[in-house]
């Protein structure tokens, strides 16, 4: 108990001396600051936000720039998501496939049950696909729907126009 109470003091001196050189540090950078501010003319400070009002320009156009490359970004991270539930799904019609395949084996009388068993399997694999295209298509719509209105407010109250040149009309969709 009493060498947990001295590593403690120890630690809290350690601690103290850093705190004490940290504070001595920080008045150092206030001199320093005090020292440039007093330092800096009005014709540099102009010249600084001059610079600064440059590099908010550059900025918010390369953002700009940058916007339709981040919309490809999302699309493809929907069709991503599209995809890797088609396989999701494919991969357990595959399973269910290899059990029903394995329960079929047993029976005698194959060629009715494997017929109507058959058909069963591709109607419910049909309807699988098809309720996975379609979740794809409404994530897609919803996307654009967002995009839409985001381009409909623009950058100060103006419609974007790489926005309204990717938007496709909502009839328009390709259809997969």
């Amino acid at each position: 108990m009493a060498n947990s109470d001295q590593e403690h003091e120890k630690e809290v001196c350690r601690f103290r001396a850093l705190l004490a050189a940290r504070d001595s540090e920080v008045a150092e950078l206030q001199g320093q600051l005090q020292h440039f501010t007093m330092v800096c003319t009005m014709e540099e400070k102009e010249q600084l936000q001059t610079e600064i009002q440059t590099w908010q320009t550059l900025y918010l156009e390369l953002k700009e720039r940058c916007r339709p490359f981040q919309e490809q970004l999302e699309q493809y991270e929907i069709d991503r998501r599209a995809l890797m539930s088609e396989k999701t799904v494919a991969e357990s019609e595959m399973e269910k496939l290899g059990h029903d395949y394995a329960h079929l084996l047993g029976h005698q009388n194959h060629k009715q049950k494997i017929h109507h068993v058959q058909k069963l399997k591709d109607e419910n694999f049909q309807l699988k696909q098809e309720v996975t295209k379609l979740r794809s298509q409404v994530e897609k719509h919803k996307q654009q729907m967002k995009k839409t209105r985001l381009g409909s407010l623009g950058v100060a109250g103006r419609p974007c126009s790489a926005m309204k040149e990717n938007i496709q009309p909502f009839g328009s969709q390709e259809k997969t």
